[in-house]
């Protein structure tokens, strides 16, 4: 279980990283499917702090 939530928290770092550079920025498709990964992990991680 740790270890999941180790790795979850990893890719909303990632994620968080990729959705502010401008190639992805300007690649709608990928970013929109960035951003919804993004908002699931937030979801995730707001679980995880309470």
């Amino acid at each position: 279980m740790l270890e999941r939530l180790n790795f979850i928290k990893q890719r909303f770092d990632e994620v968080s990283d990729l959705i502010i550079q401008p190639d992805i920025i300007s690649d709608q498709k990928r970013y929109v499917e960035l951003n919804k990964e993004y908002k699931d992990l937030r979801a995730l991680m707001d679980e995880r702090e309470n």
